[in-house]
């Protein structure tokens, strides 16, 4: 599998719809989009972690049960 590229990443922030919530942490799309020069990397970074490792990191678990 090849690695998750920002152009695609980008294309599907841009895809969703505007104004729900896609995670559980309350950020929005819009927001996502906003910030995407601040988050972009890390986000991608996250993406790819969990892609190749096939695990969902313990803090990204957390969030989902808080």
């Amino acid at each position: 599998m090849e690695e998750v590229t920002e152009g695609e990443l980008k294309a599907v922030l841009s895809s969703l719809q505007k104004d729900k919530n896609p995670c559980p942490d309350g950020w929005t799309v819009e927001f996502l989009i906003a910030l995407y020069d601040v988050l972009g990397g890390d986000l991608l970074k996250a993406i790819e972690d969990t892609r190749t490792s096939g695990r969902i990191s313990a803090c990204f678990n957390a969030t989902f049960i808080a």
